[in-house]
């Protein structure tokens, strides 16, 4: 294996093992001597990859919002229409979010500006711009309202998405935030839907919930 590939696989272990450890306990509370621990390597050789924790903070999001990205456009071409496009996404991001501490974003946002910034970025252009995608696309397969406001429910869609970062509406001692996002997500999609969008859904999630029953059986 060529040096540069060693290289380029230790920063990609770097980056999952920090971001691991900062779903759990956040951001601030994660030393850069744990995340060296955890890998078995000194910090000195952590510091040959990232100049500082910020660096690596910035990093690690920007990986992260990668790997969404990539896995939404997938699902926005292989989704045999709207609805089903959007429950591949809720359950794909059901297990991204799952067990993430929500103080996550309040401690990007405070004390790693650059990352905050690379976050806002995804969501304000990425996961707005898929937003509007997906309502045109209900719209014109007649599974979504004709009347829909798109700009308005697209930006109220943005910001349920970013309600359950904060503590004060959902602790994280009482909310998992999977589970609430699951269940804005729902309450978004059945609130668009018409009698054919809805029926369409309630088939979906009964065969999600069959194939789900099967692998635990």
């Amino acid at each position: 294996m060529e040096k540069a590939e060693k290289s380029a696989l230790a920063v990609t272990r770097i980056l999952e093992t920090a971001f691991t450890l900062f779903r759990q306990y956040g951001v601030r509370l994660v030393t850069m001597d744990e995340i060296a621990a955890r890998m078995g390597m000194s910090k000195k050789t952590l510091y040959l990859h990232f100049a500082d924790k910020d660096e690596l903070v910035t990093r690690v999001v920007q990986h992260s919002v990668q790997g969404i990205q990539d896995l939404c456009l997938t699902y926005q071409q292989s989704a045999g229409d709207a609805i089903e496009e959007l429950l591949q996404t809720m359950r794909y991001l059901e297990g991204f979010f799952r067990n993430m501490n929500p103080v996550v974003i309040m401690d990007l946002q405070k004390y790693h500006p650059k990352a905050y910034a690379v976050f806002r970025e995804h969501m304000d252009g990425f996961v707005l711009k898929n937003i509007y995608a997906n309502l045109k696309r209900g719209m014109t397969e007649g599974l979504y309202r004709d009347n829909i406001r798109m700009d308005i429910v697209a930006k109220a869609r943005l910001e349920t998405c970013m309600i359950c970062f904060r503590p004060e509406f959902f602790p994280g001692d009482r909310y998992e935030m999977s589970q609430v996002q699951q269940e804005l997500r729902l309450n978004f999609l059945f609130g668009l839907s018409t009698l054919k969008g809805y029926k369409l859904i309630q088939r979906y999630l009964k065969k999600q919930t069959a194939s789900e029953t099967a692998k635990t059986a």
